[in-house]
């Protein structure tokens, strides 16, 4: 089981006559080959998280999507997880039933969906990636604490930028429905644990 092929930034050479005379002042030209070296870096560090939590990619792109959400304050269903990596939803249920069993997510009741369930991070996926990521954490903190809240906003724009830019046009929907609901799908009260029942 894979993952769909992640969009990595494009090549200066790839582009059109009109972009590649853009991307040919130096400005545009450093930018471009900063965020291939920054989509490299990702990428490796997505692989040793994967080799060291012994996970396919699937898996650690399912724990990082509720990551991600799950500071967004946004509630993830499997059928969330099913479109977020194209995936059935029968490949999902048993991706999840595999990472339950492992102990790293479990599934409750959806308050508004008697049909659907919640998927929610437990404290050992949080703990596991702390302790497999918390470096490269800390090393991008300081990084980022050393800009002045000028530079952040322009840096933070143009990231954003080009995250909708790369996206396709479901990925762009997802993405305005989930800031539509972040604040309404927020839990009012903290979430009781799931029976080991449901955990299963």
């Amino acid at each position: 089981m894979h993952d769909a092929p992640r969009p990595h930034a494009p090549e200066p050479a790839d582009a059109s006559p009109t972009d590649a005379s853009r991307a040919g002042r130096p400005a545009a030209l450093a930018a471009l080959e900063a965020v291939q070296l920054l989509d490299d870096s990702l990428d490796r560090t997505h692989h040793r998280l994967k080799s060291a939590v012994e996970m396919n990619a699937s898996d650690v792109s399912t724990l990082r999507m509720l990551v991600i959400r799950e500071r967004q304050g946004t509630r993830t269903t499997p059928q969330d997880i099913a479109e977020h990596l194209r995936l059935s939803t029968a490949t999902v249920t048993t991706l999840l039933d595999r990472l339950a069993t492992a102990g790293h997510v479990r599934r409750t009741p959806h308050p508004a969906d008697r049909r659907s369930r919640i998927v929610e991070l437990t404290d050992q996926a949080r703990s596991t990636f702390l302790r497999h990521f918390g470096g490269e954490l800390q090393a991008m903190r300081e990084v980022i604490e050393a800009r002045d809240d000028a530079d952040l906003e322009v840096v933070t724009a143009f990231l954003a930028d080009l995250a909708a830019a790369l996206a396709d046009p479901q990925d762009q929907a997802q993405t305005v429905q989930t800031a539509q609901t972040a604040q309404t799908a927020r839990p009012t009260q903290p979430t009781q644990p799931a029976s080991p029942e449901e955990d299963a």
